[in-house]
């Protein structure tokens, strides 16, 4: 066989395989048009519609005369002090990144970084700061924030409350 009629050959064969289907479904009886079984229903006689029976009115309730109070994003507190503070969560900026701080009861926190993960320290108020300290990697990050009503300050910007 010459070189140059192996290539023909091979696009040829190729070219026969991906038709096959075409060709096949070509041949094939031509399937009946779409809107036959759509018209089938449409013809054959049924029931009338009826609506569905209303509800009888003393199951419903009646409507209230009062909007009910919605509840507060966050509990009503004159400050954030060391009885409030546990169980909030902080972001915070580091020279390391921005850091998540969720202060848990008994002095104790987690801090997450997105690039060393969540790492246990420890947490306590004094006055009106705030020191959060925890170790990762070797290195010591200590934050001390200045409570100020109910945000945390930190070189001069108020931390973003996460929870």
């Amino acid at each position: 066989m010459d070189n140059s009629k192996f290539p023909i050959i091979v696009i040829i064969l190729v070219v026969l395989f991906l038709a096959a289907p075409l060709v096949m479904n070509a041949l094939r009886e031509p399937p009946a048009p779409a809107t036959a079984p759509a018209a089938a229903p449409a013809a054959a006689p049924g029931p009338a519609f009826a609506p569905p029976p209303a509800a009888p009115a003393a199951q419903t309730p009646p409507p209230q005369a009062f909007a009910p109070q919605p509840a507060p994003a966050m509990p009503a507190q004159s400050g954030l002090s060391a009885a409030t503070l546990p169980g909030t969560a902080w972001q915070a900026p580091t020279p390391y990144g921005t850091i998540q701080i969720q202060l848990n009861p008994g002095g104790q926190l987690v801090a997450h970084h997105q690039m060393v993960g969540a790492v246990g320290g420890t947490w306590n108020v004094s006055g009106n700061q705030v020191s959060a300290t925890a170790s990762a990697m070797g290195q010591n990050i200590s934050i001390v924030a200045e409570i100020k009503g109910n945000n945390l300050w930190y070189q001069g910007r108020a931390l973003k409350r996460i929870h």
